[in-house]
């Protein structure tokens, strides 16, 4: 049996790539420090087994012996753990133990914590390795961790192109989701600052003062739920943005996908961006940040546009494609078909094979 851990099990890109693999590969449980969240409710209709460990709070420093209790009952041929913390805890819990540890890394944390370079590589002796979602990734953790690139293997996030694909009816899906009849303009993700869902509000509202005539005829949607939810919808109410549709947490991100004409992606930081290539697989147009991460998905002028992370930048993108259509429909078709890359299929294969070479070095 595989387990994985995962920091929570929430809405997020981590947990659904979680959600993927212990859905697709043999065998697998699933245990999270904290174990609530949609993808908890998700795993167990599936009939996946979910472990919470009870941690409400990143300081419980006992959920460490929690899970290694529960390490020592499942006895796990791999324990596979998820972003930082989960790899943290996971691989103090495991050291001594018959079971080899398999991390990987899912952000490229660019904010200023020397502390999880530190103890990642304290800690990179109980693992066999740290999968990167990402080039820009693995180079990001190999220079600032100083350990070898060997230790950082790729493995890219996957979309499953079943699912995530164009609505053959866009219109008819607007009114299913109760959105406007007019071209469609959104964001999908966590209401975090690491989102820069700011920094869109922002745009659209530089977009009505420069360009009213293009930007009033659009629908203007945020999915998604978080702790800056409440801040978020101030600003729009201080920008006399009433017209932006806060739609919450989303149920069918591949329906709320599906129905846009341009999804933006106007993050501050990122370890992949797997909604920006689910967005691509169901036929919008993408605006991302230019980060290194958002490279690997999005070739600027080819499959989508990229900015840097500023409100008049981004609304300098939108403008062009509210205004060119063919452009739009051009970089939708190219994003749709560079989305195939990301198919889930290979992206649990590689796992697998991963986790095999993991076990069997481990017991040579």
């Amino acid at each position: 049996m595989i387990l994985e851990l995962i920091t929570s099990l929430g809405a997020g890109g981590a947990e659904r790539v979680v959600f993927e693999l212990a859905t697709r590969l043999p065998q697998v449980a699933v245990a999270a420090l904290d174990g609530r969240g949609v993808f908890a409710d998700r795993l167990r209709a599936r009939g996946v087994a979910v472990y919470d460990l009870g941690a409400r709070r990143k300081t419980d420093v006992a959920v460490i012996w929690r899970l290694r209790r529960l390490l020592r009952e499942l006895r796990p041929r791999v324990l596979h753990t998820h972003l930082f913390h989960a790899n943290l805890v996971g691989r103090l819990a495991a050291a001594g133990l018959p079971m080899p540890v398999l991390s990987t890394c899912h952000i490229m944390e660019t904010r200023p914590r020397p502390w999880h370079f530190f103890l990642d590589r304290l800690t990179a002796r109980f693992a066999a390795g740290e999968v990167c979602v990402s080039q820009a990734v693995a180079d990001f953790q190999r220079q600032k961790t100083g350990l070898p690139a060997e230790f950082f293997p790729v493995i890219y996030n996957g979309i499953d192109l079943e699912k995530f694909r164009p609505a053959a009816d866009r219109e008819a899906l607007r009114r299913e989701l109760n959105f406007p009849a007019m071209p469609t303009v959104g964001f999908l993700g966590r209401l975090a600052p690491q989102k820069g869902v700011d920094i869109f509000i922002r745009a659209i509202a530089a977009l009505m003062l420069r360009t009213p005539d293009i930007a009033a005829p659009v629908a203007w949607v945020v999915g998604g739920a978080g702790s800056e939810e409440r801040k978020l919808r101030e600003l729009a109410a201080d920008l006399n943005l009433p017209q932006i549709l806060f739609c919450g947490e989303i149920a069918a991100p591949e329906k709320f996908l599906a129905a846009l004409d341009i999804a933006v992606m106007p993050s501050r930081y990122e370890g992949f961006g797997l909604v920006a290539a689910e967005a691509q697989s169901c036929g919008a147009a993408v605006v991302a940040t230019d980060l290194p991460p958002l490279r690997e998905i999005v070739a600027d002028g080819e499959n989508g546009l990229l900015t840097p992370p500023d409100a008049n930048d981004l609304a300098a993108a939108l403008q062009k494609l509210l205004v060119n259509p063919d452009l739009r429909r051009r970089l939708a078709v190219a994003g749709q078909q560079s989305a195939r890359r990301f198919e889930v299929g290979k992206m649990a294969n590689e796992y697998r094979r991963r986790l095999e070479r993991t076990e069997l070095r481990v017991e040579s």
